[in-house]
Protein backbone atom coordinates (compact mmCIF):
# COMPACT_ATOMS: atom_id res chain seq x y z
CA UNK A 1 0.00 0.00 0.00
CA UNK A 2 1.40 3.32 -1.03
CA UNK A 3 1.41 6.14 1.21
CA UNK A 4 -0.43 9.15 0.62
CA UNK A 5 1.03 12.80 -0.71
CA UNK A 6 -0.09 15.38 1.34
CA UNK A 7 0.50 18.68 0.31
CA UNK A 8 2.62 20.71 2.52
CA UNK A 9 1.99 24.20 2.83
CA UNK A 10 4.70 26.63 2.18
CA UNK A 11 5.36 27.91 6.12
CA UNK A 12 6.63 24.34 6.81
CA UNK A 13 8.44 24.40 3.75
CA UNK A 14 10.08 27.52 4.56
CA UNK A 15 10.76 26.18 8.09
CA UNK A 16 11.92 22.84 5.92
CA UNK A 17 14.81 24.94 4.23
CA UNK A 18 15.77 26.43 8.13
CA UNK A 19 16.27 23.13 9.22
CA UNK A 20 17.82 22.13 6.01
CA UNK A 21 20.29 25.23 7.04
CA UNK A 22 20.84 23.63 10.36
CA UNK A 23 21.79 20.51 9.45
CA UNK A 24 23.96 21.26 6.87
CA UNK A 25 26.11 22.87 9.48
CA UNK A 26 26.20 20.04 12.21
CA UNK A 27 28.14 17.15 11.77
CA UNK A 28 26.39 13.74 13.11
CA UNK A 29 23.02 13.88 15.33
CA UNK A 30 22.59 16.86 18.02
CA UNK A 31 20.29 18.64 19.56
CA UNK A 32 17.81 21.34 17.42
CA UNK A 33 17.67 25.32 19.17
CA UNK A 34 14.92 25.72 20.74
CA UNK A 35 13.63 28.06 18.43
CA UNK A 36 13.62 25.30 15.53
CA UNK A 37 11.95 22.97 17.92
CA UNK A 38 9.12 26.38 18.61
CA UNK A 39 8.39 27.08 15.33
CA UNK A 40 8.25 23.43 14.38
CA UNK A 41 5.13 23.17 17.12
CA UNK A 42 3.74 25.96 16.10
CA UNK A 43 3.33 24.78 12.47
CA UNK A 44 2.41 21.32 13.41
CA UNK A 45 -0.72 22.86 15.71
CA UNK A 46 -2.05 24.86 12.75
CA UNK A 47 -1.22 22.17 9.67
CA UNK A 48 -0.69 18.95 11.76
CA UNK A 49 1.65 16.64 13.55
CA UNK A 50 1.95 14.32 10.60
CA UNK A 51 2.45 16.93 7.81
CA UNK A 52 5.20 18.66 9.99
CA UNK A 53 7.20 15.61 11.39
CA UNK A 54 7.12 14.19 7.42
CA UNK A 55 8.54 17.26 5.73
CA UNK A 56 10.95 18.23 8.86
CA UNK A 57 12.14 14.91 9.03
CA UNK A 58 11.30 15.12 13.01
CA UNK A 59 10.36 12.19 15.23
CA UNK A 60 6.75 12.51 14.90
CA UNK A 61 6.07 11.30 19.03
CA UNK A 62 8.44 13.63 19.99
CA UNK A 63 6.85 16.52 18.06
CA UNK A 64 3.34 15.21 19.34
CA UNK A 65 4.06 15.25 22.82
CA UNK A 66 5.82 18.87 22.57
CA UNK A 67 2.83 20.13 20.99
CA UNK A 68 0.72 18.74 23.30
CA UNK A 69 2.65 19.59 26.51
CA UNK A 70 2.44 23.37 25.36
CA UNK A 71 -1.45 23.60 25.74
CA UNK A 72 -1.71 21.91 28.92
CA UNK A 73 -2.74 24.35 32.29
CA UNK A 74 0.10 24.88 34.53
CA UNK A 75 -1.10 24.63 37.72
CA UNK A 76 -4.10 22.86 39.63
CA UNK A 77 -6.31 21.32 37.63
CA UNK A 78 -9.78 21.90 38.82
CA UNK A 79 -11.66 19.28 40.19
CA UNK A 80 -15.27 17.93 38.11
CA UNK A 81 -18.05 18.74 40.01
CA UNK A 82 -19.73 15.41 39.03
CA UNK A 83 -18.06 11.81 38.46
CA UNK A 84 -20.12 8.58 37.52
CA UNK A 85 -18.60 5.38 38.34
CA UNK A 86 -19.51 2.34 36.43
CA UNK A 87 -19.66 -0.67 38.34
CA UNK A 88 -18.22 -3.86 36.59
CA UNK A 89 -20.35 -6.74 35.76
CA UNK A 90 -20.33 -10.23 34.57
CA UNK A 91 -23.15 -11.10 32.72
CA UNK A 92 -26.09 -9.46 31.15
CA UNK A 93 -27.86 -11.71 34.09
CA UNK A 94 -26.64 -9.34 37.10
CA UNK A 95 -28.84 -6.63 36.10
CA UNK A 96 -31.78 -8.70 35.67
CA UNK A 97 -31.20 -10.50 39.46
CA UNK A 98 -30.54 -6.88 40.91
CA UNK A 99 -33.80 -6.04 39.71
CA UNK A 100 -35.59 -9.19 40.84
CA UNK A 101 -34.48 -9.15 44.37
CA UNK A 102 -35.37 -5.46 44.81
CA UNK A 103 -38.71 -6.06 43.37
CA UNK A 104 -39.03 -8.89 46.16
CA UNK A 105 -37.91 -6.97 48.35
CA UNK A 106 -40.08 -3.91 47.71
CA UNK A 107 -43.20 -5.42 46.43
CA UNK A 108 -43.47 -8.88 48.06
CA UNK A 109 -46.70 -9.42 45.72
CA UNK A 110 -43.78 -9.76 43.03
CA UNK A 111 -42.87 -13.07 43.90
CA UNK A 112 -46.19 -14.89 43.77
CA UNK A 113 -47.11 -13.08 40.69
CA UNK A 114 -43.81 -14.96 39.61
CA UNK A 115 -44.59 -18.28 41.05
CA UNK A 116 -48.12 -17.43 39.06
CA UNK A 117 -47.02 -17.24 35.61
CA UNK A 118 -44.41 -19.46 36.54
Amino acid sequence: MAAKKVAVPDSVRQLGQQFEQFRSTRSGRGKLPAALWQAAVEQARQHGVDVVAQALRLDYNVLKRRAGSAERPKGKIPMPSFVELMGATSAVGDEYQHVHLENNILFPRAIELEESYG
